[in-house]
């Protein structure tokens, strides 16, 4: 399957047309004018509209651009230093629920909506081969720039239970049943080194 030139000038026109739709002003203000990636569907009527109907991934990219937003307009917050963890014994700190950072977002999808976002903001008639595989994305805000990664379902899982405010156990064991292979003593790490906790 590819993606070809046609459908990145209609996905640059919805996505646009997505921030423009939610103007400028505070995040309750914008929230107020758009609501929320339910609300861009219904704006854009992708269900009805002629030009995407063949596009199915649209909506998501709109939740991908979306949530972009958020990250932008999320609140600051200052990192956790993880020498603060040695205060606590180990076989309590499993037990700890950890704040994620406010701007951290994550998207998941049917399509490789993150390839598919990058590819549209280059110009040019090239196509790009899709898989057929989905993408689980995090982005959260680095400064004043967004930054977006592709992740596996095992990360994905950890942070979304983490973000619901489970304890780290019961993170890390929803995330273990996605992927066996996790290994949280790695992961934890680089959350921290990207002060995402």
């Amino acid at each position: 399957m590819t993606f070809p030139s046609r459908s990145r000038k209609a996905a640059r026109r919805f996505t646009r047309g997505s921030r423009e739709r939610c103007g400028h002003g505070s995040h309750e203000l914008i929230i107020e004018r758009l609501g929320n990636a339910a609300q861009i569907e219904q704006h854009a009527t992708l269900a009805n509209a002629a030009e995407t109907a063949s596009l199915p991934y649209l909506t998501d990219v709109a939740r991908l651009e979306w949530a972009r937003q958020e990250c932008l307009l999320a609140a600051d917050a200052a990192s956790f230093d993880p020498r603060e963890l040695t205060a606590v014994p180990e076989t309590r700190q499993i037990t700890l629920r950890l704040a994620l950072h406010p701007s951290l977002r994550l998207v998941d999808s049917q399509h490789p909506i993150l390839d598919i976002w990058l590819f549209c903001q280059t110009p040019g008639e090239a196509r790009l081969q899709l898989d057929g595989k989905g993408q689980q994305v995090m982005l959260w805000r680095e400064a004043t720039q967004i930054a977006m990664r592709a992740i596996d379902a095992g990360l994905y899982t950890l942070l979304t239970n983490m973000s619901h405010g489970e304890t780290l156990a019961d993170a890390n064991a929803a995330a273990l049943v996605a992927d066996a292979d996790l290994a949280l003593d790695a992961v934890l790490p680089a959350l921290f080194a990207d002060g995402l906790i």
